[in-house]
């Protein structure tokens, strides 16, 4: 068993025992595991879905030589630059944003 899925099973039994108040749910819970409650939901978050208009600017960005991280289709840190620096080279006003100067700059819908 992972450590993730240890440290959730020991969290659910010591809510459900009533050994845990809302007052220190963030707190380290299993000390001797030294996992806090953040780090468990961070692993355990869904990831975020692919949008296939995030996709094609990444392919468009990466074709243009504006290097937008993994084409993904998720808008990331690194998309949302790749597009301010394209925005800045063609003369749009740099938000990151796909709006529909950017789009039609890099010829998707």
């Amino acid at each position: 068993m992972t450590t993730t899925k240890l440290f959730a099973s020991a969290l659910v039994a010591v809510l459900a025992a009533g050994g845990a108040s809302a007052a220190n749910v963030g707190t380290t819970v299993a000390p001797n595991l030294g996992i806090q409650l953040a780090q468990v939901q961070g692993a355990i978050a869904p990831k975020p879905t692919a949008d296939p208009v995030v996709r094609q600017a990444q392919q468009a960005l990466a074709a243009a030589r504006f290097n937008p991280g993994p084409i993904d289709g998720v808008m990331g840190a690194r998309t949302r630059q790749a597009i301010r620096d394209f925005q800045t080279a063609r003369r749009i006003a740099p938000s990151g944003d796909l709006d529909v100067a950017t789009r039609a700059a890099l010829g998707i819908r």
